[in-house]
């Protein structure tokens, strides 16, 4: 088996600290802590917990993200909630080794993928409480798999999705040992869509219209799949499978790559357009398979994509409460109606803001988003010590080699500050060394007020005392990257800058009034050109202030950077979005005016890449 380069920690050794511990504290607030009250998928009718009600995806992708939240917040209400689905569970298990319900609705027939959710949970659910009842269940089911993978093989989602179920395996393998398990790792491998070849030979820079349903270009499948051909290089030790995803991101990239840091997909591939939809189950299944990539690779690019994907594109996808989220985001985002627009093959309702638009899916699966990223924020290495993952205000506790107690606290604002502070806390004095990432978009951090180099690891290994601290600086000034028609977007650190558009949210008809579709009008304008261009974006003021408690809040934004602007009146509204910017540079008669950008996920309404007058 080859190696990972760092080590994944098990669920409560990271905790989160300040902003962050405030925004888990929205998320439990919010629809996360009410969704089993107002969404019957979720209430007591799930077959889940022995009702006849849903029965496939939606129950265990909910406990997916529900187990995390619960022992991270360390809150007993939901621990409790979450345990009611345990204990069914296990209560569920039969002589086979199968569990769950024994007939699952599903238009696809009976298959695999709905387990492999429920699997990464009780895994969670091990490693924070020690029950003895997880790691039986888990070898019983794989036993049971083993035998029917014959009469029923990998198909539709399970064969598309197959890594997710070769996680579980190597982390059963892990704390087992079992040998059965390597074999049946190859065997789902043989079974699944080949994600390896697929990002080698990539064959969709563009998916024509009408779109036909496909696994491959299924936006949510490619970026669950980023994650596999590496994943499975730690048996294989296959150099092809070491080298497909460098490959096949920068094809996405180039061909579907977005400003949040998303790959263009309302449903299927769907291209660079800022307009053009990317749905919320890709953002966190894509954070979670960056978070993989960053732990087996040990490459920094993937933490400055991880970063720029959870602190832009993931509370962009919702109102600042989380009470209510989007299926589809858009980079440049002016209207949220139900209406027709471009998307591939969404509907009328696919970028209202509410408690299911469109598809349950993201309902049901985004609450693993901001837990896993902070259990993901810190990370072992294989010659003793702990390396960072995402920066972020936190906590990290492990057991060192030599049985020393080290905590590690991270102190920082960041993303919308620049300064971090680690502080050791142990008993007595621990050697171990300490890998902090340094990310790209820096050219002039330090540590410890020496300079280092970006887009790498920096390792200091010393003899750490209680108290010590590490400060790491990562100054930030505004830069921009030209995109489609020569548009210009602007960041800040991680940060994706956006025109925050004044709106008004209106529920619908017959809606729940807090939970229910609300649609989303503008009441300032939007059409602005930038009166700039890429070199002189450093240049620009940046106003910070303290970050609220609900860190994403559009009135209380904590930075601000002033640009001059100015209208561009051809640019109009094309099929109730915002229609494509004039090619840069455009020539404005308008006056210029003073405006404030802001973080973009901070922002409901909004337009992130801007046609430029030079």
């Amino acid at each position: 088996m080859f190696p990972s380069v760092f080590i994944e920690l098990p669920l409560g050794s990271v905790l989160p600290l300040g902003w962050l511990m405030n925004q888990l504290r929205v998320q439990a607030n919010g629809l996360s802590g009410a969704v089993e009250s107002v969404w019957p998928d979720l209430g007591s009718t799930s077959a889940w917990k022995g009702g006849d009600g849903e029965s496939w995806e939606r129950g265990p992708y909910y406990l997916d993200g529900l187990v995390p939240l619960a022992h991270l917040l360390n809150s007993d209400e939901l621990k409790e909630r979450a345990q009611v689905w345990l204990e069914c569970i296990f209560a569920s298990q039969r002589q086979s080794g199968s569990f769950g319900p024994e007939n699952p609705k599903s238009k696809w027939g009976p298959g695999w993928w709905h387990f492999t959710p429920v699997l990464k949970a009780l895994c969670q659910h091990y490693e924070a409480t020690g029950d003895g009842r997880v790691l039986p269940l888990l070898s019983r089911f794989f036993h049971h798999q083993s035998e029917h993978l014959a009469a029923i093989p990998l198909r539709e989602w399970s064969a598309s999705r197959a890594g997710e179920t070769d996680l579980v395996l190597q982390w059963l393998h892990a704390h087992t040992g079992e040998d059965f398990l390597v074999e049946h790792m190859k065997r789902l491998r043989e079974g699944s869509l080949d994600w390896t070849e697929y990002f080698h030979q990539f064959a969709w820079p563009r998916v024509e219209r009408p779109v036909q349903f496909r696994h491959d270009t299924h936006i949510v499948n490619v970026v669950m799949a980023l994650k596999y051909p590496m994943l499975w290089s730690l048996w294989s030790e296959d150099e092809k499978d070491r080298t497909a995803l460098p490959k096949g991101l920068h094809e996405l990239d180039q061909h579907h790559g977005q400003a949040n840091g998303l790959i263009g997909g309302d449903e299927h591939l769907a291209g660079r357009d800022p307009t053009q939809g990317s749905e919320l189950c890709s953002v966190v299944e894509l954070m979670f398979s960056l978070e993989h990539l960053l732990r087996i690779s040990g490459d920094p690019m993937y933490g400055d994509r991880l970063e720029q994907v959870a602190y832009n594109s993931l509370p962009a996808a919702f109102d600042a409460r989380m009470r209510i989220h989007q299926y589809d985001q858009q980079v440049n985002q002016v209207l949220c109606t139900d209406a027709p627009r471009h998307w591939m093959n969404n509907g009328n309702q696919a970028n209202l803001f509410g408690l299911a638009p469109e598809f349950g899916c993201c309902t049901a699966n985004y609450h693993q988003g901001w837990p896993k990223l902070v259990s993901h924020l810190w990370m072992g290495t294989n010659d003793g010590g702990l390396a960072t993952g995402a920066l972020g205000p936190s906590v990290v506790s492990v057991d060192l080699a030599d049985h020393s107690q080290v905590r590690v606290v991270e102190e920082t604002g960041y993303p919308f500050s620049d300064e971090v502070t680690f502080t050791v806390e142990t008993k007595n004095p621990a050697r171990f060394p300490l890998y902090l990432r340094i990310p790209a978009w820096c050219s002039n951090a330090t540590v410890d007020d020496s300079p280092v180099a970006g887009g790498r690891y920096h390792r200091i290994e010393r003899t750490f005392h209680d108290g010590d601290q590490v400060k790491l600086r990562l100054p930030r000034t505004v830069r921009g990257e030209r995109r489609e028609r020569g548009a210009l977007s602007l960041y800040l650190g991680p940060l994706l800058l956006a025109l925050p558009i004044d709106h008004e949210m209106r529920l619908l008809e017959g809606q729940h009034p807090i939970y229910g579709n609300h649609e989303v009008v503008p009441r300032s304008a939007w059409n602005y050109a930038l009166q700039t261009d890429e070199k002189e974006c450093s240049a620009m003021p940046v106003r910070t202030s303290q970050v609220s408690k609900v860190p994403f809040d559009d009135r209380h934004s904590p930075i601000r950077v002033a640009v001059e602007a100015r209208k561009v009146s051809e640019w109009k509204l094309v099929e109730h979005c915002a229609g494509p910017a004039p090619k840069s540079p455009v020539r404005c008669r308008s006056h210029r005016e003073a405006v404030d950008l802001v973080p973009y996920g901070s922002t409901r309404l909004r337009v992130a890449e801007f046609p430029t007058t030079r």
